[in-house]
């Protein structure tokens, strides 16, 4: 099943401070049938609040990566500090929201969010920087992974039974006012002058065909290497693909096409390993020739 392994450069890429926790692209709630990670395709943004004691900045950062003794963890991918520092605990499913009003809230379909806060709604618990960074960062992750604003919710909206959580403490309706400024900042309009979007993949192309051919004769180039990473920043990373240097390596390989495969399937898209003008464009790429 696939990770979130694009939340750093999601972030990063729209100007925010990310950090991320040792191990955090293999951790993830296990899922029932034993796979280590579980997390499906991302239907929403789920926001939260620690209920962390007032004043402190990473005091609750422990527990939702590591879970407490009620609840196993992590108990979000990204923890937000008051100063307003993205932290990615992990790539794979959280353990976050409970009973919900319908699957899409499911954690198997969320991003959550849990930010550093006491709960109490006052100006003071909400520092400047730390909510404009929350609406930023949500936007970017909307953006990211082609979700409407509407699509951002509280914890305290999709909970079950109703009135079972109370976070985040502050007005979701302004908040989602506030993200959707911020889409419309991170996506310019159309026209010349306005490039394309930094959290968005950046165009590749490519001229064949790339598939898996017989051992020995793997098809290679920098084609190859830009459409790796392409599915990396997708969240479908090939495994057994990055050279000693940590960069692609630009061979399609098993682990390339099962990479292809596992995204076209999650795409609905047709499955046939190959990478041409229906998965190429999908990825953001471009077919020329």
């Amino acid at each position: 099943m696939p990770k979130a392994l694009n939340l750093p450069t999601v972030l990063a890429n729209a100007g925010l401070t990310v950090e991320t926790i040792p191990g955090w692209e293999d951790r993830g709630r296990p899922a029932p049938d034993g796979n280590p990670v579980g997390l499906l395709d991302i239907r929403a943004i789920v926001c939260h609040h620690t209920a962390g004691p007032l004043g402190t900045d990473r005091a609750s950062l422990h527990t939702v990566t590591q879970g407490r003794p009620d609840l196993t963890g992590p108990l979000a991918q990204l923890f937000l500090t008051r100063a307003g520092v993205w932290i990615v605990v992990a790539a794979g499913k959280s353990n976050s929201n409970g009973p919900v009003t319908t699957e899409d809230f499911a954690n198997a379909h969320t991003i959550n969010i849990e930010a550093e806060a006491q709960g109490t709604g006052s100006p003071q618990d909400w520092p400047a920087e730390q909510y404009q960074s929350y609406a930023k960062g949500v936007a970017a992750l909307a953006i990211g992974f082609t979700l409407p604003v509407t699509r951002v919710v509280g914890h305290k909206e999709v909970a079950v039974p109703k009135g079972r959580k109370t976070d985040p403490s502050f007005d979701m309706p302004m908040f989602r006012t506030v993200v959707s400024r911020y889409m419309s900042q991170l996506i310019p309009k159309s026209g010349r002058d306005n490039p394309r979007p930094a959290i968005h993949a950046p165009a590749f192309k490519i001229s064949r065909v790339l598939t898996l051919q017989k051992p020995g004769h793997f098809m290679r180039g920098e084609d190859v290497a830009d459409v790796q990473a392409a599915l990396a920043r997708a969240g479908y990373a090939p495994k057994n693909s990055k050279g000693k240097d940590g960069k692609w390596d630009g061979v399609f390989g098993p682990g390339m096409d099962a990479a292809v495969r596992e995204y076209q399937k999650a795409k609905h898209l047709t499955v046939d390993g190959d990478v041409w003008k229906q998965t190429a464009r999908a990825l953001g790429g471009e077919v020329i020739g």
